[in-house]
């Protein structure tokens, strides 16, 4: 499934559990490939054509949560526009990159990464030119995410999150209750990569259902 087909589904799903929640989003509007040129030169990146097609579609952001005594869950992702990218790269490659040992992991990806979205945990992808490989991979700000990345790119990245309900982060039992329904896709969260990734992250069992 092309990413802009995702991205139907994708809306689709938050608009209903907008209305759940009584929950508003946020609108990133379209860019051009004439920006997103222009990013790649600034910042000597590789951009895959998914990951194009998305920065390029006009989208609604979503960050929901439900927060009773802590321990309720959160979904959606900040996604990023383009001002956003823009401002975070050097962030990462000047601020943060400094921080740690040369040629660990961690630095490699502030140097060559590039933000996807900007709350903790924030997704990115690796934007090496040489390598081009643009895996995908969750940063801690605490510079703490696991070696290794979440998939090897970006489609598989939002089909296996859309399969989870677009779950971000806690208690995923609980969120499951609430949008199981209506949930496009299913995939087994024990096959579920996001989720395992996840859960794996944070040392807890993945639910099996």
């Amino acid at each position: 499934m092309k990413i802009t087909d995702l991205l139907k589904l994708y809306h689709d799903f938050f608009d209903k559990l907008c209305e759940i929640e009584n929950s508003y989003p946020d609108i990133i509007e379209q860019i051009s490939d004439e920006e997103i040129d222009d990013l790649v030169n600034e910042f000597n990146l590789n951009i895959p054509d998914d990951i194009r097609e998305f920065l390029k579609a006009s989208k609604k952001v979503y960050s929901i949560s439900r927060d009773i005594n802590n321990e309720e869950w959160e979904a959606g992702f900040d996604f990023c526009d383009i001002d956003i990218i823009r401002r975070d790269i050097p962030m990462y490659r000047n601020d943060l990159a400094k921080n740690y040992e040369d040629g660990s992991f961690i630095k490699h990806l502030h140097l060559k990464g590039v933000p996807l979205s900007y709350s903790e945990p924030a997704l990115l992808f690796d934007a090496d030119p040489e390598t081009k490989k643009s895996k995908i991979y969750l940063m801690l700000w605490d510079g703490e995410p696991s070696e290794n990345p979440i998939t090897s790119d970006f489609t598989t990245f939002f089909t296996h999150w859309l399969a989870s309900g677009y779950f971000r982060a806690r208690d995923y039992k609980k969120y499951w209750e609430v949008v199981k329904d209506f949930v496009p896709i299913k995939i087994p969260p024990k096959e579920n990569l996001w989720l395992k990734y996840y859960h794996e992250l944070y040392n807890e069992e993945i639910p099996n259902f």
